[in-house]
């Protein structure tokens, strides 16, 4: 016997015993606020996709809310399409993952993470390479930057052409040191 689950996001708190209006409008204050700092929904809790989810479980055909999940999903394109074209091909998997999650039918949002994975395919004979250079930019203490050439980046490029445990290691040193700082 399948069971089915439908899950429905959790309003923040303080925000459950508002009358509905007022509760939406909030909701779209903070989607546009969480749309405005780039927060779209990768983390989905506070995100401007999360919000946008709340307004249409109380209202299925709420316009805003309709109007700001394709904000979302244009903007998500744009930002997978541009770490394409910079090479980033792990942060564009991130992203259509994303895209493939929480749209489900956007077929181009497929067919990219397609081409992406064809991509990370050719990149195979790299992986060597860039665990090396993830190593040297650990040791460097490059961790998050400079962008495109930290540990974090060039671990994240080697993980998303295979799970390779030194890459996998990297990642959660990484992590580790940037905890410790804080």
């Amino acid at each position: 016997m399948a069971l089915e689950f439908k899950l429905k996001p959790l309003p923040p708190s303080g925000t459950a015993d508002l009358p509905p209006e007022e509760r939406a409008r909030q909701f779209q204050q903070y989607a546009e606020a969480a749309f405005a700092r780039g927060f779209y929904g990768i983390f989905y809790e506070g995100s401007a996709l999360n919000y946008a989810d709340l307004l249409l479980a109380m209202d299925d055909t709420n316009v805003f809310a309709l109007d700001m999940r394709e904000r979302v999903r244009k903007t998500a394109h744009q930002s997978a399409q541009t770490a394409v074209s910079r090479s980033d091909l792990a942060q564009a998997q991130d992203i259509y993952k994303f895209l493939i999650e929480n749209f489900a039918d956007d077929d181009e949002a497929r067919a990219a993470a397609a081409r992406v994975e064809t991509l990370l395919a050719n990149r195979r004979g790299d992986l060597r390479g860039l665990v090396r250079k993830a190593e040297e930019a650990l040791q460097a203490g490059n961790l998050i930057e400079p962008r495109g050439a930290s540990a974090y980046y060039y671990s994240k490029q080697a993980l998303a052409i295979g799970q390779d445990p030194e890459a996998r290691r990297i990642v959660n040193q990484v992590r580790d040191r940037l905890v410790g700082q804080s």
